[in-house]
């Protein structure tokens, strides 16, 4: 049970850090145009 979470919370958070990296990049781009 313990270990169902856990991958399940770090697939959250890596899905989370993926989309907050493209949000900023994007950002980035913008700022430098």
């Amino acid at each position: 049970c313990y270990l169902h979470a856990l991958s399940l919370l770090t697939s959250l958070a890596v899905q989370i850090r993926y989309t907050i990296f493209i949000r900023e990049s994007m950002i980035g781009d913008g700022k430098s145009l």
